[in-house]
């Protein structure tokens, strides 16, 4: 039984980039020429591979990948060390179509899907390198990127619980120079430092891999817990429109101190985007119960819905999504505050609804969900006897 799982791990291989994307979330725009470094990276690897029972995906990123000589040998140590994982290449795609065919087949042998963040479907040599993969009949996938993050403020202390809880970017794990981090942000503000002369980064945050104290299990759960810098982070993103040009100082914050911010466009609008946007959704029928991640455009329109509360977070993200969700679909549904009384009122809900209902649940955590589940398998247990 595999019990220390990573489900997602990156490693940024390089620190620049050849595109100049103002608010660059890995600061590729103002970064030096620095790479992680073979010897370190295979060594960093293998330590990863002897602490976790399972890494699920790994993927390779920059900066650009593409633009390191080296991306050979990075991809061939990845497949070496962690030889059932997922492995994918992230890159803007403006380098593949000057790729050596002997990359293209390493890459496709070591069964390792490329992901081409598609800032710009007019650009020529994205849409070369894009004919290039599929000629090659190489495993890819386009993500439409219009917008990145602006969360950072300085200007005062946030709640850090509640930072971390709404994390946009706590997808992954990070591996950088021999430490793990939730959030890639405390180590890439070195690049911002260097440019403007702050103090921002924060390589602390990261867990020593190589400290023996630093257990699996104890590493995992200080993954999930608020580090240091959450303090500088809001809990609803705002957002910058993609762009190459001169980078401001106040890309990356939140706030009116970013004049780049495009204000109309949400947390909403970025999930829909992305086509990231999905509902924990419990579907009831008499005595069975099933439990689903249902993408928004799989929503049923007819079917009417109870959407359960439990602490502010949830509030926080039904505000941010639900709400518009069911204002586009035109939902029907009533809203319970799981912490108060709804279970009681699911009780009267499912009787009303001839013992038929689909649950959307609203939790800051999965073990309350699952908790949440059980419960209602107990009470589905007792209504229908």
């Amino acid at each position: 039984m595999k019990v220390n799982v990573l489900n997602v791990l990156e490693v940024r291989i390089v620190e620049y980039c050849n595109y100049h994307c103002v608010a660059c979330g890995a600061f590729s725009n103002i970064a030096k020429g620095e790479e992680y470094g073979v010897e370190q990276y295979e060594k960093d690897l293998t330590r990863m591979d002897e602490l976790f029972d399972e890494i699920k995906l790994f993927r390779i990123y920059g900066g650009e990948p593409f633009a390191s000589r080296k991306l050979g040998e990075y991809a061939t140590i990845a497949r070496k060390i962690l030889k059932n994982s997922k492995i994918e290449i992230v890159t803007n795609g403006s380098l593949i179509h000057k790729a050596s065919e002997e990359l293209l087949q390493q890459i496709k042998d070591l069964n390792i899907k490329i992901v081409i963040s598609y800032y710009d479907a007019e650009n020529e040599l994205v849409n070369q390198g894009i004919e290039r993969i599929d000629q090659n009949k190489m495993d890819y996938e386009l993500i439409p990127t219009r917008h990145f993050y602006a969360i950072q403020d300085f200007t005062t202390k946030h709640d850090p619980v509640l930072s971390r809880k709404m994390c946009v970017v706590s997808i992954a794990s990070y591996l950088h120079n021999a430490k793990l981090y939730a959030c890639p942000y405390p180590f890439s503000y070195v690049h911002y430092d260097r440019k403007y002369g702050t103090s921002y980064s924060n390589i602390e945050d990261g867990i020593d891999i190589y400290d023996p104290v630093n257990t699996a299990e104890l590493i995992i759960k200080r993954l999930n817990e608020p580090m240091k810098f959450c303090e500088n982070c809001v809990s609803v993103p705002q957002y910058v429109k993609w762009e190459q040009n001169t980078p401001a100082q106040t890309d990356w914050f939140s706030g009116e101190c970013n004049n780049r911010i495009d204000e109309g466009y949400t947390w909403y609008d970025f999930l829909v985007d992305v086509n990231k946007l999905n509902y924990i959704v419990i579907s009831i029928q008499g005595e069975k119960i099933e439990y689903s991640l249902i993408p928004e455009k799989e929503l049923n329109i007819e079917t009417n819905k109870v959407v359960l509360l439990e602490d502010y977070y949830s509030r926080l993200l039904y505000e941010s999504t639900f709400v518009h969700t069911a204002k586009k679909l035109k939902l029907k549904y009533d809203v319970l505050d799981y912490e108060k009384d709804g279970i009681n009122q699911l009780d009267e809900y499912y009787q009303l609804y001839e013992k038929k209902l689909d649950v959307i649940l609203f939790s800051s955590l999965v073990d309350n969900r699952l908790h949440f589940v059980k419960i209602i398998k107990k009470r589905l247990a007792v209504l229908n006897k």
